[in-house]
């Protein structure tokens, strides 16, 4: 009996099961009566979206002429799987290509050596308790990587291989700023982990801790649990939660700017530079490695460059 090849493809964005089969009236007959089936000349196959209806319908029209070969969907099916489960259960399935894929390639075509990277990485975003909207993202770039790099280990790149593949993505992919700083965190994480989840030690208000006891005495949270629970005993007040009384506590001040919680982050370092703190100082308050990346939270406003001092005003003129 003739071979009839049943394999995965990419194709017009999209999953799909492509045939390939000698040359034979009847097989091609019986396929071409396949309800929605078409023909890609690009890879001069005939193909239908990848599901398991559209499977049993190919199998059904030709078993009887053709003996199925389908290792390489099995193939693909496995590993489509296992780079699934590194998915969190609790967020919808990310698809790991946002940028057309190479023409003729598959997006979860991962070799085993990558595939075991990609679950060391959401291992350790997980242990290291990253909210589940940072894991998400950092996996989705990740995997961009991954894609791209078919056969090559991801361990094997270079410090050029990076900067080459980041030049890439900026000239070829046209991503965004915002998208671009994105995958650079990712990638650094996985090859550095360059940032957060550090103990930080900050200056306690006087003031604040005032406030503080007396909230205790109202509230009584737990000695050995978190200072401010949410409304489920023994968990941390939500994100969400406090982004909404963040919210509340703008339009009640008349703030109209827009402003994350993160933009506090800023402010402190702004207010702490405005009153003459020293900025290696500030760099250990938020807990940065880097200069650099301290000063990037740092405004100076053109009121403090009013009152920076010429060295010519040093000058003793005779």
């Amino acid at each position: 009996m003739q071979i009839f090849l049943l394999w995965p493809l990419f194709h017009r964005e999209q999953e799909v099961l492509a045939a390939d089969f000698p040359k034979d009236r009847e097989i091609e007959l019986a396929v071409r009566k396949l309800k929605g089936v078409k023909w890609t000349q690009t890879h001069r196959s005939w193909y239908l979206p990848l599901n398991r209806d559209n499977y049993q319908r190919i199998v059904q029209a030709v078993k009887p002429m053709a003996t199925l070969d389908c290792e390489r969907l099995k193939q693909y099916l496995e590993k489509r799987k296992q780079v699934a489960a590194t998915n969190l259960q609790s967020l919808p399935e990310v698809r790991p290509a946002l940028q057309k894929p190479i023409a003729g390639t598959i997006p979860w075509q991962l070799t085993t050596e990558n595939l075991a990277a990609l679950h060391r990485f959401m291992e350790t975003l997980k242990l290291k308790a990253y909210s589940p909207s940072t894991i998400k993202t950092y996996r989705n770039e990740f995997l961009q990587l991954l894609h791209l790099l078919k056969q090559k280990p991801v361990d094997a790149l270079t410090t050029d291989d990076l900067r080459r593949y980041f030049v890439y993505c900026f000239e070829k992919l046209k991503l965004t700023e915002n998208t671009l700083h994105s995958r650079i965190n990712a990638l650094k994480f996985y090859f550095e982990q360059a940032k957060g989840k550090k103990d930080r030690v900050v200056v306690l208000s006087p003031v604040l801790l005032v406030m503080l006891r007396e909230y205790c005495k109202a509230y009584k949270p737990s000695k050995s649990g978190y200072l401010f629970e949410s409304l489920t005993k023994g968990e941390p007040y939500g994100t969400r939660s406090l982004q909404l009384v963040m919210a509340a506590a703008k339009r009640k001040a008349g703030i109209f700017k827009a402003g994350s919680v993160h933009a506090l982050r800023h402010s402190f370092a702004t207010q702490l530079l405005d009153k003459g703190t020293d900025v290696t100082m500030i760099m250990k308050l938020l807990g940065h490695n880097d200069i650099k990346t301290t000063l990037r939270y740092l405004h100076v406003t053109n009121r403090d460059i009013l009152h920076v001092l010429s060295p010519l005003d040093d000058l003793q003129l005779t």
